[in-house]
């Protein structure tokens, strides 16, 4: 609460200095022009007000960049030295009311508006202390009495002093409700915020959670789909799998609209050719969409070229469309056309689906909101477009659709971008060895030399039972000599006696989490001058702050659980390539993962 009351302090202070430095130079004008300041005096006394209302201002500042990270809404903040320098503020601003008693009458009529709105202007002030008034307000207080006094007559001085008791009552009055009923407004606020970060939290842990035994769920599916199985049973094994990943893709869409809600959803930019972004979606729902009988056709051409443009995320929101578009259409096509008009690229998904309503357009886009075809909803959170027009936003682009009830949806992405050169090639990725000779059954021309290309070296920190079966049966597929570690301090002794190509890294682990097992490591490369290890985070921990900790811990990178074969086998390749230097070409993954029949 004291931090919402500092954004407070904050918003009131800083936002209206130019209104208070220009009231004190009028003040200061009229206060000479009267006669109740010297120029000397006038200039020390607005040169004391302008130091003082920098302090509060920089005190306040200090606080705020200080205290802007703090998780803890209750994390009390020592407001002392603000109190100090606003309650001195009053009281300098008070110093011409003073003086005005000693001069003639229109000098103590001046006086009185001064007291007047300076005790108006303390009752307003939102520092949220119920009894500021009392500290910032008595010599403006004590000025009115006395210019009151002065100003009449000694017949009617008693009802002039009773009027100026009664005004500086309701100004406490004033004072006082002001304070309760913002109290009031931060504690609803703070109740809200608590609710939010309580929310944020619980769908953190739970992503975690969730992905530990998905994670077994998909490892051991992916491994069975290696192995030379019945057709029927490969059959019932890729449902398994298609279920599960559809399970991932709703808890990824969770993670994101959390993110997005709470405002941590970061953007990563990098050159990368945009068609390259969109293909994979592409091929995906091409073939879903022949499985259905329908038209698939795609034009890429306007989008082939690069761009400094965060790649997966554009082909977050095209896989959604084609999501959608394939979900929803029973009949005909679905088309997705790009184009590009200067420094703006459109890409269109159209379909020919039952399409949708102008009394249905505003929910479209709208978080947790379905539309009925055919009087029933479809699967799903009703995140998928929310989620889409918001990344939209934060790219700087926008999504839109435009339909016709029976005449099927175009759904639009609009983005700006900056048209760059295309990189120097790199050499293509190297053949994976340790997948050929693991899978040499399938592939025997394949078999290369035991001594030409040794196993890779893999220590494993993985302290869950289910995942150790998952990464012991993938490596072991894929040929690589390696050992699981259950804890961090483990890890630790066993990177050190033996010669490691590659850590795969689990984050939370009993002992010695990952980050602490990473950190000593890279001191102990740097003490004991041995050669840097690759150390990849292997854990659910996947949100993009989470990654940026391990990043910083001193990771090279992160692998997302439940652990994709893809992924995993690409970063084997990698190691190798880096190791042995080799370039041969890739061989795709379904020569050794059996499709479904």
């Amino acid at each position: 609460m004291i931090l919402l009351q500092l954004q407070v302090i904050n918003s009131t202070y800083v936002n209206r200095a130019a209104t208070r430095v220009i009231s004190l130079i009028f003040i200061g004008y009229i206060s000479v022009h009267l006669g109740v300041l010297s120029p000397v005096q006038a200039m020390l006394w607005l040169g004391a007000c302008l130091l003082v209302e920098a302090g509060v201002i920089g005190t306040l500042r200090h606080l705020m960049s200080k205290h802007a990270a703090e998780v803890d809404l209750a994390t009390p903040v020592d407001l002392r030295g603000v109190k100090i320098l606003t309650a001195l503020t009053c009281w300098l601003a008070a110093i011409p009311a003073v003086f005005t008693p000693l001069h003639p009458i229109q000098t103590q009529v001046f006086g009185v508006l001064l007291c007047v709105g300076g005790l108006i202007g303390i009752a307003s002030q939102r520092d949220m202390r119920r009894w500021t008034f009392l500290t910032n307000a008595p010599i403006f207080a004590g000025a009115l009495i006395a210019n009151l006094f002065m100003l009449a007559t000694p017949e009617n001085r008693w009802v002039f002093l009773v009027l100026g008791a009664v005004f500086i009552a309701n100004t406490v009055t004033a004072s006082v409700t002001t304070s309760m009923a913002l109290n009031g407004l931060v504690e609803s606020r703070m109740d809200a915020a608590r609710a939010n970060l309580a929310k944020s939290m619980f769908v953190a842990r739970m992503g975690h959670e969730i992905r530990t035994p998905l994670n077994g769920v998909l490892g051991v599916a992916d491994l069975m789909a290696m192995e030379d199985l019945p057709p029927r049973h490969h059959a019932h094994l890729e449902l398994i799998r298609q279920s599960g990943r559809a399970l991932l893709s709703l808890l990824n869409d969770l993670l994101d609209f959390s993110k997005i809600e709470a405002g941590k959803l970061t953007l990563t930019p990098t050159p990368q050719n945009l068609r390259l972004a969109v293909e994979p979606a592409c091929a995906a729902f091409g073939i879903m969409a022949q499985e259905k009988g329908l038209s698939f056709q795609s034009d890429l051409a306007a989008i082939d070229a690069y761009f400094n443009i965060d790649g997966p995320r554009v082909g977050q929101i095209i896989q959604n469309f084609l999501s959608n578009a394939v979900k929803f259409t029973d009949l005909g096509e679905i088309r997705l056309s790009s184009a590009r008009v200067e420094n703006t690229v459109i890409i269109n998904v159209t379909d020919t689906g039952p399409g949708i309503t102008d009394d249905e357009m505003p929910r479209l886009f709208r978080e947790f909101s379905q539309i009925e075809h055919s009087g029933r909803l479809k699967a799903g959170t009703g995140l998928g477009l929310s989620i889409c027009s918001q990344l939209a936003k934060l790219m700087g682009g926008e999504v839109t659709c435009t339909s016709a009830k029976g005449a099927g949806s175009t759904f639009t992405l609009t983005l700006p971008v900056v048209p760059l050169s295309a990189p120097v090639p790199e050499a293509p990725v190297t053949a994976l060895a340790f997948r050929e000779r693991t899978h040499a059954k399938i592939r025997p021309e394949t078999r290369r030399d035991e001594a030409q290309a040794p196993a890779l070296r893999v220590l494993v920190a993985e302290d869950h039972p289910t995942n150790q079966i998952v990464i012991s049966g993938l490596l072991a597929n894929a040929g690589c000599d390696f050992h699981i570690a259950p804890n961090g301090h483990k890890v630790v002794e066993a990177w050190r006696v033996g010669d490691w190509d590659l850590v795969l890294m689990d984050i939370q682990m009993p002992v010695m989490d990952g980050l602490a097992a990473t950190r000593l490591i890279r001191s102990l490369e740097l003490s004991e001058t041995r050669p840097r290890t690759p150390i990849y985070g292997f854990s659910a921990d996947a949100m993009s702050h989470q990654v940026a900790e391990q990043l910083a811990a001193g990771l090279d990178g992160h692998l997302q659980k439940p652990v994709q074969i893809e992924a995993l086998f690409q970063l084997l390749g990698d190691i190798e390539r880096s190791i042995h230097g080799r370039s041969d070409p890739v061989i795709p993954i379904s020569e050794f993962v059996a499709p479904a029949p």
